[in-house]
């Protein structure tokens, strides 16, 4: 496991590396998948997807209300075009990249693929898709809650960092998951992006029988689950 920061921003926190040579796996894995879960506490997720083949970056963001949405949007995008450009030096490999996230980090999986990866020196055919764990992909509904007195949405920023309300720039599947016993706005919400599918490779939607909002993220590390097959639908 590596910390290293990934970027020149004294605020911007580090990313966490396994890879499947530190393991001592035999052969080279040349795919990476970045987990946007929330922070290094969630390297948790990274053994199971590391010895699945996986080479494994964790970073951490800045959070609200220190920073507003997008600036969280362009530290995950940072992070990103980071591992791309650096990768090799931490023995991992560099073909494809998957991004995955859960909860807030469903958000952002949806938000990088909608990211001008141009801007960051990232082909867009780098990416081999997502999958995005119970996020909130149209924040409006945040907007017209008392957590916007901390937040401070406007019309304008739910339009700009609601993955739902943007063009995709990576046409690659997202893979969308929710659980059973979940909210009926988190049902909510899958179906909205799910219905924003102009321009957009959708990989099919897992509703998670029995399943609720925190302990799906098993379904998620048994790389065998049909939500990864769903990758190359």
């Amino acid at each position: 496991m590596h910390d290293v920061p990934y970027g020149a921003h004294p605020g911007r926190p580090w990313t966490s590396f396994r890879t499947a040579v530190e393991q001592r796996l035999a052969g080279l894995y040349p795919r990476r998948l970045l987990d946007v879960h929330g922070g290094a506490q969630s390297s948790f997720v990274a053994p199971p997807l590391v010895a699945a083949g996986y080479n494994v970056a964790v970073p951490t963001y800045r959070l609200c209300p220190e920073v507003v949405i997008g600036a969280i949007i362009e530290d995950c995008a940072a992070a990103i075009a980071w591992v791309y450009a650096h990768a090799a030096t931490y023995s991992a490999g560099c073909d494809t990249i998957t991004v995955a996230g859960h909860s807030a980090g469903g958000h952002l999986t949806a938000a990088m693929l909608t990211v001008d990866w141009a801007a960051h020196g990232v082909p867009a055919s780098t990416f081999a898709g997502g999958i995005a764990l119970s996020g909130l992909f149209d924040l409006d509904p945040i907007r017209q809650c008392e957590m916007n007195e901390v937040l401070g949405l406007t019309h304008a920023e739910v339009a700009r960092w609601s993955p739902a309300r943007r063009l995709p720039t990576v046409h690659a599947p997202l893979v969308l998951a929710d659980g059973a016993r979940e909210s009926d706005e988190f049902h909510r919400q899958m179906h909205v992006l799910a219905g924003a599918s102009v321009g957009r490779r959708r990989g099919r939607r897992h509703l998670l029988a029995d399943r609720h909002h925190f302990d799906l993220l098993e379904d998620f590390l048994d790389i065998t689950h049909p939500l990864w097959r769903s990758l190359n639908a």
